[in-house]
């Protein structure tokens, strides 16, 4: 189940096109807007993206879900969330401009243990 690269950030893969996979010790958990309290958007522990390995030849959208409407709000990333009988994923919550809200898979749309949670 590991790559070279895991879900960096799905909220970039829906709003922005982009997104990475990093081994599960390296995920970031968005738990409210813009990272924490301070609504700075700062990631101060980020230690693996730099701009020499943020490149258009190898950064760039995975996959993606089709949802009843456009998010408005910021999308929340939970790594490493078990859910019952399915077992651990990195989890993107959206809510979408109809009211609903998903729980995604980070990690893949399709095959076993992907897409809608």
């Amino acid at each position: 189940m590991s790559r070279d690269v895991k879900v960096f950030s799905i909220c970039l893969l829906l709003l922005l096109g982009t997104c990475l996979d990093f081994p599960a010790f390296a995920q970031v958990q968005v738990l409210t807007y813009h990272n924490d309290n301070f609504r700075t958007g700062l990631n101060s522990q980020e230690t693996i993206l730099t701009p020499t390995n943020v490149k258009t030849n190898i950064f760039g959208k995975l996959f993606g879900y089709f949802l009843d409407g456009y998010i408005y709000a910021q999308p929340l990333f939970v790594s490493g969330l078990n859910f019952p009988g399915q077992g651990a994923h990195n989890v993107l919550f959206v809510a979408t401009e109809h009211n609903s809200v998903y729980a995604l898979d980070a990690d893949r749309n399709t095959g076993a243990g992907g897409g809608l949670l």
